[in-house]
């Protein structure tokens, strides 16, 4: 109502072009390519993660209808693809996913749904991964990104701001070429969001500034802050096959004890909706407190304070440094 209320007052009043103050000319020509729109049917974005959904929604805009496999707050490594996402994934326009092996179910839904390719966007394409340490990480979940040299590839790259910065470009383009029409207003929600994350990265860097360099260590269950370490200045003690699916050893407890005493680490770190047990029982016996929860693998669930990817940074920032600093 608000568009068709803008064009109809436009016309009525007469104006000319050369009269529309500049800084609305965009909203008129945005309303008018929305309203031509209307009449085509919409085209149906699934997501493969929480994250990406989110950056759809906020690039794609009205234009399109967005939908996430994995809701905000579901653990991303338990996800399993059911028949109806099959069902969902045959239905969509175009399909668009983290990659580097993030989901590492989504190459045999694309198969059973016999989805074309070419309708696939990566929103990591063009980021330079992380290998992962060996041992570090539990790859069942995830698929088996790799990196130049064959290592496997740590897929959580939008743990630094700027790499989800060419996320958005990435989902911009595929946007574009499944609707050529909408690009006028594709491209300026997108250069909407790279405004919103530089000064998102630019906020990030001056609130850890807050906590000292020797405090900087994250020590948590999951091994998924690599990117987030390297951007921010950041050491991470994360051995996910220790905390994440398997039972550790009595050494290994007592070696990571021993290192949180060390190092004099004030707090250690649980993933968002993981059990903590071992977390508090580490945190225990080496003395520390159990920060807030963090949310590594996806956005927050639509009830928490922050929401979105913005949402997930700003938690995260802020359980660090109340915790650490």
């Amino acid at each position: 109502m608000g568009l068709m209320l803008l064009i109809s007052n436009y016309h009525q009043a007469q104006i000319t072009r050369s009269q529309v103050a500049p800084m609305f000319r965009p909203l008129l020509l945005l309303a008018i390519a929305a309203l031509a729109f209307a009449a085509d049917r919409m085209p149906t974005v699934v997501c493969g993660s929480s994250v990406v959904h989110d950056l759809v929604r906020q690039v794609g805009g009205s234009r399109i209808q967005a939908v996430s496999l994995i809701p905000p707050g579901v653990d991303a490594h338990a996800f399993q693809p059911k028949p109806e996402d099959a069902k969902a994934l045959q239905a969509a326009d175009l399909l668009v996913v983290n990659g580097l092996g993030f989901e590492g179910w989504y190459e045999k839904l694309v198969a059973d749904a016999s989805f074309p390719k070419d309708r696939i966007v990566v929103a990591a394409a063009g980021i330079a991964p992380l290998a992962m340490e060996d041992g570090a990480h539990d790859h069942s979940a995830h698929g088996h990104g790799h990196t130049d040299d064959g290592a496997v590839a740590d897929p959580h790259a939008f743990g630094d701001v700027k790499n989800v910065m060419r996320y958005v470009e990435n989902i911009r383009d595929g946007l574009i070429r499944l609707d050529p029409k909408g690009e006028a207003e594709y491209r300026l929600l997108a250069d909407l969001q790279l405004a919103e994350f530089r000064a998102l990265d630019g906020w990030v860097k001056k609130t850890l500034a807050r906590i000292p360099a020797a405090r900087r260590v994250v020590v948590t269950n999951h091994d998924a802050m690599q990117y987030f370490a390297k951007a921010y200045g950041f050491e991470v003690r994360a051995p996910n096959t220790m905390f994440e699916d398997s039972q550790p050893s009595a050494k290994q407890v007592a070696d990571l004890v021993a290192f949180l005493k060390g190092q004099q680490v004030k707090a250690v770190f649980i993933e968002h909706a993981k059990n903590p047990k071992l977390m508090e029982q580490i945190a225990g016996e080496a003395g520390v407190v159990l920060g807030r929860p963090l949310f590594l693998d996806g956005v927050p669930p639509a009830d928490h304070p922050w929401t979105g990817y913005r949402g997930m940074v700003v938690s995260n920032v802020l359980a660090l440094t109340a915790a650490l600093q």
